[in-house]
């Protein structure tokens, strides 16, 4: 079963074992000599339509599900496409997990951002996370009830809560044995701190000297055999370097729906697509060739060779 509910400006999403998980099995039930059937199916779609829903009215999103690995195709999660695709399509902001009884702490990053992955350990190690979220970020602390020393209860400190560290176990941690009233202050030095992927607030920044970097394939291969930087949906390019594109959000998810897309290559010549009767903007980079969208038109994503 999978649900969902907002708080504030936050939408979580609990699902099974892991988004794909599926299973079926039956079993002979004695009391009502009957037996029952048991099918478990994908939630993909069902987790990718209450996204869009949550990306629509403006929500950062946090995932919580059981276990990171995917044991029916022996991966991790972060090599499961599905998964991925649903992490970077509606900018997911964090994952929290857990199964894995010995590992706490950041455990992994996911998608295209780089986003964190939380596992929580597990009861008997007395492990758990406290969460504070403002309107454009997320603060993690790590918690212990230590199991050998009467159930005292500490905080786990990162040593470089902002650096995004993998920290499975103790060993890398500082432990703090007294809670002071200042203990969840946010500029304290033992949360992780990371942004809150909301709409209306956050952009990305995608790097492409070196490789393609695209938040989504829905258009397909336009620009063959160059480096390409493409926004994800919702998006549009607003600014750009030689070294990286700025994609933003518009004030609504449906602003830039990457419908009906078309490469303009201006490599060798203008290309630009404004008819005479508003080409309002005149020779804007004399000298230099120009591409140019047309009314109603934005740019989505750029090449280079």
């Amino acid at each position: 079963m999978s649900y969902s509910w907002d708080v504030g400006n936050v939408h979580f999403v609990q699902l099974n074992n892991y988004p794909t998980y599926t299973a079926n099995w039956s079993t002979w039930d004695f009391g009502r000599a009957l037996r029952d059937n048991l099918n478990i199916t994908s939630a993909i779609t069902w987790l990718r339509n209450d996204l869009q829903d949550a990306r629509n009215r403006g929500k950062a999103i946090v995932l919580n599900w059981h276990d990171w690995r995917d044991d029916n195709k022996n991966v991790d999660s972060d090599d499961n496409p599905e998964i991925q695709a649903a992490i970077n399509d509606f900018s997911v902001s964090a994952v929290f997990t857990g199964h894995w009884h010995g590992d706490y702490g950041r455990f992994a990053s996911a998608g295209t951002r780089n986003i964190p992955v939380f596992i929580s350990g597990s009861a008997h190690y007395g492990t758990f996370f406290v969460t504070r979220y403002t309107s454009d970020t997320m603060y993690v602390w790590l918690m212990q009830a230590d199991p050998f020393n009467g159930g005292a209860l500490n905080v786990i400190c990162s040593d470089n809560s902002n650096a995004g560290q993998d920290l499975p176990g103790l060993d890398k941690t500082i432990r703090v044995s007294s809670l002071s009233s200042n203990l969840f202050d946010t500029s304290s030095s033992c949360p992780w701190k990371y942004p809150l992927l909301v709409p209306n607030l956050h952009y990305d920044v995608l790097p492409f000297d070196t490789r393609s970097n695209r938040l989504t394939q829905v258009t397909g291969n336009w620009q063959p055999g160059s480096y390409v930087a493409e926004c994800n949906t919702g998006e549009a390019v607003t600014g750009l370097s030689p070294h990286a594109a700025l994609c933003s959000y518009g004030d609504s998810a449906n602003l830039y729906p990457h419908a009906s897309c078309r490469a303009l290559d201006f490599s060798a010549a203008d290309n630009r697509s404004t008819s005479d009767s508003n080409f309002t903007n005149g020779d804007w980079d004399s000298g230099y060739v120009k591409g140019e969208c047309g009314a109603d038109e934005y740019v989505a994503g750029v090449s280079q060779d």
